[in-house]
Order: C-alpha cells, then sequence, then structure tokens
C-alpha cells in the first residue's frame, strides 16, 4: 500500500473521518466559542437526534472505539467497538444566531433522563468543564484544579475515555487507542442530502472536501 493510500485509510474509515485537533478546528469554526454539552447515544442515536434537530441546535455527531496497540487506524475491527455521543451547540442553525447555553444544558438533561443515559459532560464556555451524572442529580469537574486551559478535543477524548471506563468496563487503558470519528458526507452528486444534513444542524463535510484536505496535508 502507497504511503498516500495509508494516510488516507488513518484518516477515513468507513465512510467517517478520524477526529484530531486540527480536524475538530476545521469543522467547528467559532461554534465551541459559547460552550456545548456532550450527550451520549447508546442505543438510542436516531431518536436522540431526532430531539437535537427539533431543537434546530447545531450538533455533532461522534462515533468512537478503541483499538489494541500495534494495530492501525484503518482495521475495521474498530468498527466493532464503536459508540455514539453528541457534541450539542447553543447555535440556531436556521437562523444562524446563538441560543442560551443554559437552554441546551437544560434540554440535554431532560433527554439524558430519558433515554437512560448515564450523564451529559458540560462546557458552559465560562466554568470549569463538569459531568452532571442522572442518577445524583450531582457535578463533577471534568479536570483536576490544577488543569487551568483545555481544548475542545481534549473534552471529546475524556467524555469517551469515561465511557469506556464506566460502560464497558475498560480500566486499564494503558494497551489500547481511543481512537474519533465523524460522519462524512456522501460524494459530489449529493448536494440536495448534504444541504438537508446541514439544515437539520449537523456539523459535517462532504468526503471529496475531506479527501482535498487529507492530500493537500490541511488535516
Amino acid at each position: 500500500m502507497n504511503n498516500s493510500k495509508t494516510q488516507e485509510n488513518k484518516k477515513l474509515v468507513g465512510g467517517r473521518v478520524l477526529i484530531e485537533e486540527k480536524t475538530l478546528k476545521r469543522l467547528l469554526c467559532d461554534h465551541y466559542n459559547d460552550g456545548f454539552v456532550i450527550i451520549s447515544a447508546n442505543r438510542v442515536s436516531e431518536d436522540l437526534r431526532q430531539e437535537i434537530v427539533s431543537k434546530r441546535y447545531a450538533f455533532l455527531p461522534v462515533n468512537f472505539g478503541y483499538l489494541e496497540d500495534g494495530k492501525h487506524e484503518y482495521d475495521s475491527d474498530i468498527e466493532n467497538t464503536f459508540e455514539k455521543f453528541f457534541a450539542v451547540f447553543p447555535f440556531d442553525n436556521k437562523n444562524k444566531k446563538t441560543q442560551s447555553i443554559a437552554d441546551v444544558i437544560k434540554e440535554c438533561k431532560k433527554w439524558c433522563a430519558e433515554y437512560s443515559q448515564d450523564s451529559i459532560m458540560v462546557n458552559d464556555g465560562e466554568n470549569v468543564p463538569y459531568y452532571w451524572e442522572r442518577n445524583a442529580d450531582s457535578k463533577r469537574n471534568v479536570f483536576a484544579p490544577d488543569i487551568k486551559e483545555w481544548r475542545p478535543i481534549d473534552l471529546l477524548e475524556k467524555y469517551s475515555s469515561e465511557f469506556l471506563l464506566h460502560n464497558k468496563g475498560i480500566k486499564d487503558q494503558q494497551g489500547i487507542s481511543i481512537k474519533m470519528y465523524t460522519d462524512v458526507q456522501p460524494p459530489p452528486g449529493s448536494w440536495y442530502y448534504e444541504m438537508e444534513r446541514t439544515y437539520e444542524g449537523e456539523i459535517c463535510m462532504r468526503i471529496d472536501r475531506w479527501e482535498k484536505c487529507i492530500e493537500n496535508g490541511w488535516i
């Protein structure tokens, strides 16, 4: 396999693109400036997606899984471990207006209860990010007190790691690599489908654009 093809396969797996810091920045632009909430979609991804769409929030679907050390990102084994969460942003994608992060938190707490998800992660844009635990109705800081700065990618990685710990029983994560992917758009010629998903609030990009980014070394 030539180097360019290997690189492409590492970034694009099963119609999904690998989320790294550069990928996330290209996707989110300024979306994360006003905070966001992460909610798991364990067993209820389509139902939860429709709830988010009904509120017109912008959202990023994330598939995450793990590989044992020594295996490659393009190994299909990772798809067998996939779980899903949504990062939900206080942005009305239809009217192009910022909404209240407090309202997003309130709705995500409600969905967390309705769909029996364990917790949400809250980054309100001002305070230290925290988990809200549904069963205890309590907060728990995401980072230790000495951590003063964080990036959006840090929060996504932390949520993925915590989910694997509490829901998959993977306590020792030394021998595995956690990978995150987001869905890509169909190839050119699917302009209507692309616009429909974007109109619904999904933050995504068409596969040919991702291929161009990979080819030019932008991600």
